[in-house]
């Protein structure tokens, strides 16, 4: 017996049967109305694209269980036809509650998909039009107006079919093909692709296929993935940029999609607002012309050049040929003729936005020039025209220019106006003088703003700032009337620009982060921002220890490059005033200092020490231990020998168990876990020592960072550490990563009450300054210098000891240990609640500001989720925060801020991430 459930529908009925053999199926019921030719020919449209070589599924017709491909059924006295179509798997695209580009472009391939498959598709039998017919939506609106009693919202459909109106000849003289004319939010479904991208998977529901406008296909499938979009714009963009790649748009074409999207969605709003005044699908129906109407009010301010420019441009086509002769006009006029500097060129990133900018994107980028006038008083117009507007109040004037080829319009704000709206001017006439709002208080300097614009509709709606994504956009409608001062710097070079010269004169071994990355510009504490002029929260940049471009240090720095650099074979004072700094806060016995310039070259001279001093090689490391790139610690480093291109395990390297309570034998819940792990460095350090090859040291970090975020269970160190010195071997405590301060402790190796016999320190020290160091012992000092000669050029020379100096100032002047103490349980604390309320959170650990999130698909089998957490760090890097993963399954969220995060901060990163993973999975 098969199991009846209901699907809905607008019109007709729709249920899904489940057979007893499992297969699904829907069953359609017609209304009375339909007409027996018309679903036929819907049939063989489903056969038809069934059978094409096209990249989505389609439901395929099968036949009843009498064996007909259309049946009847009788019921209360009537016939309605049936018709069987089998069932796609997926998810409705309305389900999801947040479309990516490359989902929005996949829609608008799909409707490529459809229009090339449907192209030979001959009309239903009986050609009509019927009420979603595009190309007669006025008529659709028309008879539904009556029921809108709101006259807000009847002035926002007036104004969209104004629009339409203007252009409804030629809609209809546009090609014309069947299409499926409904690719709305309920009649697509996503599936995920290998990456755990949404894909689009199925098209259902063929009800309003019709013979009309080509374009009309693209226009629907905009109209509705604009639906819910922070920025419908540049949602509607990419579905246009996917169908572009597809299939080939036609210019002329282009130039309706918008309005033609906007007339959908009044024919949506009315309908559903008519049908819900006569209590038809009441819910469903407020539901759905609601965020019509929420939807069209946004669009109203979305001028239609600016649209169709913009489509345009994602269709690879110049966003504004009608302006070209335009822009050389204005060039040859205002560029040459205009007196004064451009303090700030055309579409130049300004500010610096708040992050967790989620969607839209922020407008980042000033539209029009910034000019300080030779003449303070009289601001001249190179080129005359017709005054349109000159506001006192607003500070701004308007000036139309019927230029040779087509007119096009300058405005001028923050001056006070000499002119009067309606009169006509002159070349060189005085326009104004510059308003109290343009003069800068810091400076006295005076300036004013000056942008061109190609078209009227943009003049009204003028932006101070646009967006990053529709800078090229606005350049060919917006054209700079003023080349930049000489010897100012423009950096013009969008972003990929930068990645493209890296991989093209780098090697490639060489990566960096995130597959779409910013390229950077500046930064500032704890914030850094790009060529847009874009910010991202730094919760990964361990390098600049106490904040980006701390001002301490920096003028440290400044004074000392300025006095004296040089290499250390030569005395200065720094020198030994940063080992002096260093060695006095370390325990005793741990009191001489040796400067090298990075953590790999500081882990490299430890491990030369420790076998210099023992006579030994062989060394024991944690598993998944990452120690440095020379070679002699790759040696030492498994997390790089076993991985992507390792050569694997050298035979004087001996791995002892990972304490990882997460996933290693001994988890949290043992109270013994310190001592069973410490018992495997005992048992490794005793064989070793069996086999006459006795430890020459071994490596750990008081934290395992590379491998994870590992948290040692307490009294592991002191207990690893009194079993490598049984054996007679050094106890060696890479502090690169976790050391002065970062872990609430001034050393990580302080919380676990144990004392290396050698410290290597690196990132940290310098704030970003190449300058990294080993402490040791005056014995294992002595017992080294017996032997080869140490030289570093760079190493401890004065500008990077005068960094080292000015980080220990901060640090102890701004008591940052103890605010990573305070500020990292406030992050463990809200990462744990996130836990609480996410699954893909497998674990959360870490000390001070140092933490690890181990993202797994499943609590109880902890299968890694490394899709995922790649997946996550690429959103939070799209929202402002940068983040990312790392471990040994690559699926462990790192998090190391630089000391002066705050609880400010931490809250941006937490509710980023919860909204992150709050999307569908």
């Amino acid at each position: 017996m098969a199991q009846i459930s209901e699907l809905g529908g607008e019109i007709d009925q729709n249920v899904l049967a489940e057979a007893d053999d499992g297969n699904r199926y829907v069953v359609k019921v017609f209304s009375d109305a339909a007409d027996p030719v018309e679903i036929t020919w819907r049939g063989e449209l489903l056969r038809h694209l069934g059978e094409s070589t096209i990249s989505v599924a389609v439901p395929r017709p099968r036949p009843t269980l009498g064996g007909e491909s259309l049946g009847v059924l009788r019921r209360d006295g009537r016939l309605n036809h049936i018709q069987v179509l089998s069932w796609l798997p997926g998810r409705l695209l309305s389900s999801l509650n947040r479309r990516p580009p490359r989902l929005l472009q996949e829609i608008g391939a799909t409707a490529a998909t459809l229009v090339t498959a449907l192209n030979d598709v001959a009309p239903p039998p009986a050609v009509r039009s019927h009420h979603w017919d595009l190309t007669r939506a006025d008529e659709a609106v028309a008879s539904c107006l009556d029921h809108i009693t709101d006259p807000d919202r009847v002035a926002l459909v007036t104004q969209a079919m104004t629009r339409y109106t203007a252009l409804r000849g030629r809609i209809r003289s546009l090609p014309k093909s069947v299409v499926h004319n409904d690719l709305n939010d309920f009649n697509i479904l996503v599936g995920r692709d290998a990456h755990g991208h949404h894909r689009v998977s199925g098209v259902v529901d063929v009800g309003d296929a019709m013979h009309t406008a080509r374009i009309a296909e693209l226009s629907v499938a905009v109209a509705y993935a604009m639906l819910g979009a922070g920025d419908p714009l540049r949602a509607a963009t990419e579905v246009v940029r996917g169908y572009a790649r597809t299939t080939r748009l036609d210019p002329d074409e282009i130039g309706v999609i918008y309005p033609l999207a906007a007339a959908r969605l009044c024919v949506n709003a009315t309908t559903w607002t008519r049908r819900v005044a006569a209590e038809e699908t009441v819910d469903y129906g407020r539901a759905r012309s609601r965020h019509s109407w929420d939807l069209l009010a946004m669009l109203g301010d979305v001028p239609s050049t600016l649209a169709e420019a913009t489509f345009r441009e994602a269709a690879g086509l110049d966003p504004w040929p009608r302006g070209a002769a335009a822009r050389t006009e204005v060039a040859a006029t205002f560029g040459a003729r205009l007196t004064g500097d451009a303090s700030r060129p055309a579409l130049a990133p300004v500010g610096t936005p708040a992050p967790n900018r989620a969607d839209p994107q922020p407008a980042t980028l000033e539209l029009g020039i910034e000019i300080e006038p030779t003449d303070v008083t009289r601001i001249v117009t190179p080129v005359g025209g017709l005054v349109e507007t000159a506001d006192s109040h607003e500070q701004t004037v308007t000036i139309r220019h019927d230029g040779g080829s087509a007119p096009y319009w300058s405005v001028w704000r923050d001056i006070a106006p000499v002119v009067v709206a309606g009169t006509r001017i002159g070349d060189d006439s005085p326009v104004g003088e510059v308003a109290s709002v343009g003069l800068d208080e810091k400076t006295d300097r005076a300036s004013f703003r000056l942008t061109v614009l190609l078209e009227a509709d943009l003049v009204s709606r003028v932006p101070a700032r646009v967006q990053p994504w529709l800078r090229t956009v606005w350049a060919a409608l917006s054209p700079s009337p003023l080349r930049p001062a000489s010897g100012a710097v423009v950096d013009d070079h969008p972003p990929r620009d930068a990645v493209a010269v890296r991989e093209k004169y780098t090697g490639r071994a060489q990566r960096y982060y995130f597959d779409d990355p910013m390229t950077l510009v500046s930064s500032q504490g704890v914030w850094m921002s790009d060529t847009e002029g874009l910010a991202y929260l730094d919760a990964i940049n361990n390098v600049t220890h106490v904040g980006h471009a701390d001002p301490t240090v920096a003028d440290a720095v400044s004074r000392q490059v300025r006095r004296l650099n040089t290499n250390s074979r030569f005395v200065y004072a720094e020198y030994g005033r940063y080992a002096e700094r260093l060695a006095n806060l370390l325990p005793d016995p741990l009191a001489v200092v040796y400067f090298v310039c990075t953590g790999s070259e500081a882990n490299d001279l430890a491990l030369r020490m420790a076998r210099q001093v023992t006579g030994r090689t062989d060394v024991m490391v944690v598993d998944g231990a990452y120690h440095g790139n020379t070679t002699a610690v790759l040696g030492i480093s498994p997390d790089r020998y076993d991985g992507p291109g390792g050569g694997g395990r050298p035979d004087t390297t001996h791995v002892v168990l990972q304490p990882d309570r997460y996933r290693g034998p001994y988890g949290y819940d043992d109270p013994l876990a310190a001592r069973k792990y410490a018992a495997d460095v005992d048992l490794v350090a005793r064989r070793l020592s069996a086999e006459g090859r006795a430890p020459a040291a071994f490596f750990t970090e008081a934290l395992i960072g590379s491998g994870g975020q590992i948290t040692l269970p307490p009294t592991y160190l002191a207990s690893a550490f009194e079993a490598v010195r049984t054996a007679g071997g050094l106890c060696v405590s890479d502090e690169v990563q976790i050391g002065i301060g970062r872990l609430g402790t001034m050393w990580g190796f302080e919380a676990h009450g144990a004392v290396p016999d050698i410290v290597t320190l690196g990132k940290p020290l310098g704030n970003g300054m190449p300058i990294a160091a080993v402490a040791t012992t005056r014995e294992i000092a002595d017992e080294f210098d017996r032997g080869m000669r140490y030289f570093n050029t760079f190493a401890g020379n004065p500008v990077c000891c005068a960094a080292g100096l000015a980080v220990l100032d901060v640090i102890e002047r701004d008591g940052l240990v103890e605010r990573a103490a305070s500020t990292g349980a406030h992050l463990l604390s809200e990462l744990r609640g996130l836990a609480d309320r996410h699954a893909l959170i497998g674990d959360v650990r870490g000390e001070g500001v140092y933490a690890g999130i181990e993202l797994v698909q499943d609590r109880a089998t902890k299968q890694p989720a490394a899709a995922q957490a790649r997946y996550v760090s690429e959103r939070m890097r799209e929202e402002g925060v940068l983040i990312y993963p790392n471990g040994r399954f690559g699926n462990i969220l790192k998090i190391k801020p630089p000391l002066i995060f705050g609880k400010r901060h931490v809250q941006i990163l937490v509710d980023t991430l919860d909204s992150i993973l709050t999307e569908d999975w």
